[in-house]
């Protein structure tokens, strides 16, 4: 799980949930599990931008999961991935290699 966190030496502009300078190096060093952020709803991340900016900067930084806004519908949320992948900020691949880890994910719980 990613955290509503600054770490300034290695990205100085976005908390570690949005950044992939903090998330990448993950997935270099071989990290094949689950992401997943925080929720989008805490006081922390709700003031560096807007709702969705913040969604799709999550995606980009390729969480699996999203603890979305609670203040937000699903349908909104959702909206927001569906145009992120309209608009060519993630890939549809990318949306169904964290679709299949979670299924993956779930087929291994004992």
């Amino acid at each position: 799980m990613s955290g509503h966190i600054t770490v300034r030496h290695l990205d100085a502009e976005n908390l570690a949930t949005l950044s992939t300078k903090i998330t990448a190096p993950l997935f270099n060093m071989g990290f094949k599990g689950l992401l997943i952020t925080d929720s989008l709803a805490m006081k922390g991340i709700k003031g560096s931008t807007g709702s969705g900016e913040i969604f799709v900067k999550a995606l980009q930084a390729k969480h699996d999961i999203i603890l979305g806004d609670y203040n937000l519908s699903p349908r909104e949320q959702l909206d927001y991935m569906i145009s992120a992948v309209r608009n060519g900020g993630i890939s549809e691949a990318q949306v169904n290699g964290s679709v299949a880890k979670i299924l993956a994910a779930k087929c291994n719980i004992n």
